[in-house]
């Protein structure tokens, strides 16, 4: 016997099924029928459908993000600095195509550029120099481990600052090595916002829970 919840979401389906078919059947009688098929179809979802503009909706919430880190802390003209997104991706990602719809609304729609990276990336550029935190205060003798800016010199002519960073990896406790954890630990050292926070990701690890 079907759970109650999978009973719920069948009747569902049936239901959102018929009235697709009633819709599809009323437009071919009001003289539908040299509209595409796709478009009928399209149609006819649009009228049983709530609205739903996922990518934008998570964009306006980064952007929103976005503004209130620069808000904060501002970054002056003269610095040579442009501010980004850093976007976190798994190695050998095979669902880059939807994440790029988000990439392509923040910029399309605000304005904002993202730079995507691997855990195994960021602690290369770690390494090399190129990737490292600008302290609050600019004598300590340990700016690896302490609050500041994240700074990521990507190529000679650009130098970018990331106000949010967004976890698309790093969910499971399953980093390859003690470089990526380090770079985990850069992160969360640094000003930029995270999406979602350390916190939020315990809460979602099965040990915690």
């Amino acid at each position: 016997m079907l759970p109650l919840a999978a009973l719920n979401s069948c009747m569902y389906i049936r239901f959102a099924i018929r009235r697709l078919a009633e819709e599809l059947y009323a437009k071919v009688d009001q003289g539908a029928e040299t509209a595409s098929a796709a478009k009928v179809v399209q149609s006819a979802v649009n009228d049983i459908s709530p609205p739903n503009a996922p990518a934008d909706n998570m964009a306006t919430a980064l952007a929103a993000a976005h503004a209130a880190y620069l808000r904060r802390r501002p970054i002056k003209r003269d610095s040579g600095r442009r501010a980004a997104i850093l976007y976190m991706v798994p190695d050998s990602e095979r669902n880059e195509i939807d994440q790029r719809h988000l990439e392509f609304a923040l910029y399309d729609k605000h304005g904002i550029m993202c730079r995507r990276s691997t855990f195994q990336e960021l602690a290369d550029a770690i390494e090399s120099g190129s990737l490292r935190i600008l302290p609050d205060d600019p004598s300590t003798s340990t700016p690896a481990a302490t609050p500041g800016r994240l700074v990521w010199q990507r190529a000679p002519d650009e130098i970018v600052e990331f106000t949010v960073v967004y976890f698309r990896s790093g969910y499971a406790p399953q980093l390859p090595d003690d470089r990526c954890w380090a770079a985990r630990e850069l992160l969360e050292w640094s000003h930029a916002v995270k999406c979602p926070s350390g916190l939020a990701h315990l809460v979602g690890c099965k040990m915690v829970q």
